[in-house]
């Protein structure tokens, strides 16, 4: 019944095969994978959202390779909000604009209030308070 593993051809197919499969799968991801590529001085980076992005906690991490930003919205008044941006590297500028009722507000400079320029505010006037 288990004579098949008396060949000593098929005992070794069956030893090499997934060491080639494993190797096959390295290889595969090594060729077809994207390479990092280094950031350019002046192009524009899209930025991942993680888990903690929800819009009842008003609080935001964005992040691409070594770059994280943390976006943080409060409201000051009934027409008033706070944006509050806080990033692990210095910034020159930072710009905000916010959208509604199918009309995109002009980009407000944000304010930054630390030596580093690493941590940015500014306050909006709401375009339709809820």
């Amino acid at each position: 019944m288990l004579s098949f593993l008396k060949n000593k051809h098929l005992i070794i197919a069956m030893l090499v095969a997934p060491v080639l499969a494993i190797i096959a799968y390295f290889a595969v991801d090594h060729v077809v994978s994207e390479k990092p590529h280094v950031a350019e001085q002046g192009k524009s980076y899209k930025l991942a959202a993680k888990s903690n992005c929800r819009y009842q906690s008003g609080q935001c991490t964005l992040e691409n390779g070594d770059v994280e930003i943390n976006v943080r919205v409060q409201r000051v008044t009934d027409v008033l909000i706070e944006l509050s941006i806080q990033s692990n590297l210095p910034a020159q500028r930072v710009l905000a604009s916010f959208t509604g009722n199918d009309e995109t507000g002009e980009p407000v400079a944000l304010q930054s209030y630390a030596p580093e320029k690493n941590l940015w505010s500014a306050t909006f006037a709401l375009i339709d308070p809820e």
